[in-house]
């Protein structure tokens, strides 16, 4: 969605040994890319640029290739000559903003996509790379100014089903039909004001449907945590008085980081299942949870870890490890002596919600990269060490260098250097620590 494709009518098929057409090469770079070969782009690019060294659109798809294995700065130079090319192009200037972000260097990428917006007012994706700039620096008073556009970039509202209802002006009084947008990680974090609006006078039906459906596993969930709202199936089904996307939630209850308040959890497992898996577990010392994968496609290799990466960590004695991740782990849990120690409850993973709490509040700490389960351990209030991505797969939440997040004030953060050593070493010492300050307390 953040990313400028060189455009491609849907169903043709691009033929990169069509040298003729240069352009064919510029989309078949791309969607190599897209379909998550991006080692193959990499060198059909190669091929490409000796034939066109001076056709920009190859060497800004050689760049956003370039991304993924995350040779950031190569695909920055690849970047600065497509624009070099083309320095009109709004597309190219964004796709460098992009990796600027990436690095970290979020106040240049700023200044750039302003650049684009004021030549380009209506290019949605600078728009969206801004407010991702913004929200990561901390600037949120600029960040949730951009944000507030977003409903009119069709990357954005495509996503997010128009009931046709007016919109909330956050001051209003009624029945507010929230609707869903971005991911399910997401949701849950702008699930931390649904209390506010219900506080603030008014009704709410929480749409658990929408145009990205996934999120009705975890209407349970959102039953049992707001009792008093309606939960919303069915696409059309509900009565209610105003409409707002969830995300728009976020300028009016968090303007500044004073607004964020230092709760302990905000959605409920189910007490007795917590109890039953907890009986389950069996375990004589810390019960940790566990997930090292991310379901995202394309960032699945930035934000994930191989189950080898815990080794150290799951040889520590008296510590029981229970497998939190979704999807197919038979061959990661069993790939080593280490691995095979991970207890493995029969929760369905992904589809039971309300199971998944439960069994991370029979936890007494979560250990996870960054997907679902962080947001859904957050959000809980559970102890919660999250492995953060470096460059390429960092999310906009987890803020530039900060180790903790205020939308979740249980959570701790274990940022990437330039390898995952020193963040898994630190948390292997603090999990040591963690261990020796119970023994301590129980013998006390």
């Amino acid at each position: 969605m953040s990313e400028v494709s060189p455009p491609m009518d849907p169903g043709v098929e691009v033929l990169a040994t069509d040298i003729a057409h240069p352009e064919s090469f510029a989309r078949a770079i791309y969607h190599q890319c897209r379909a998550g070969d991006s080692p193959g782009a990499i060198d059909l690019g190669a091929t490409a640029l000796q034939l066109y060294p001076n056709h920009a659109p190859i060497w800004d798809a050689v760049a956003l290739a370039l991304r993924y294995p995350d040779r950031l700065e190569d695909a920055e130079a690849f970047h600065r000559r497509a624009v070099a090319l083309e320095p009109n192009n709004p597309g190219f200037k964004t796709n460098l903003a992009m990796t600027l972000i990436d690095l970290g260097r979020t106040q240049e990428a700023s200044q750039l996509l302003r650049e684009v917006l004021n030549a380009n007012p209506f290019f949605q994706y600078a728009g969206i790379q801004l407010m991702l700039a913004e929200l990561m620096s901390g600037n949120l008073e600029e960040g949730w100014k951009v944000h507030s556009q977003r409903l009119g970039w069709h990357a954005y509202a495509s996503q997010i089903r128009d009931s046709k209802l007016p919109t909330w002006d956050g001051k209003s009084k009624g029945k507010i039909l929230l609707l869903g947008e971005e991911g399910a990680g997401e949701r849950m974090m702008y699930a931390s004001m649904f209390q506010e609006v219900m506080d603030s006078g008014n009704e709410i039906v929480i749409e658990c449907c929408g145009v990205n459906g996934g999120f009705k596993r975890f209407a349970r969930l959102m039953e049992r945590s707001f009792p008093q709202a309606e939960i919303s199936l069915t696409p059309g089904s509900a009565k209610a008085d105003y409409q707002l996307a969830m995300g728009s939630l976020a300028p009016i209850f968090r303007p500044t980081w004073d607004h964020f308040p230092k709760h302990r959890g905000y959605l409920k497992a189910n007490p007795a299942r917590t109890e039953q898996l907890r009986r389950k577990i069996n375990a004589k010392g810390l019960t940790v949870g566990l997930s090292w994968k991310s379901g995202s496609t394309n960032l699945m290799p930035r934000k994930s870890l191989p189950i080898h990466a815990f080794k150290q960590i799951l040889g520590i004695d008296n510590i029981t490890f229970v497998n939190l991740q979704f999807g197919e782990t038979v061959d990661d849990r069993n790939s080593s002596h280490e691995a095979m120690s991970i207890v493995d409850t029969g929760v369905d993973l992904y589809n039971d919600m309300e199971g998944v709490a439960s069994l991370m509040k029979a936890c007494d700490l979560v250990i996870t990269v960054s997907n679902t389960n962080a947001h859904l351990a957050g959000a809980l209030g559970i102890p919660t060490w999250i492995l953060v991505p470096a460059r390429t797969g960092r999310m906009w939440f987890w803020g530039l260098n900060r180790d903790d997040c205020p939308w979740y004030p249980s959570v701790k953060l274990f940022r990437q250097e330039e390898t995952w050593g020193p963040a898994l070493a630190k948390l292997h010492r603090s999990l040591l620590n963690l261990q020796w300050e119970r023994q301590f307390l129980s013998a006390a």
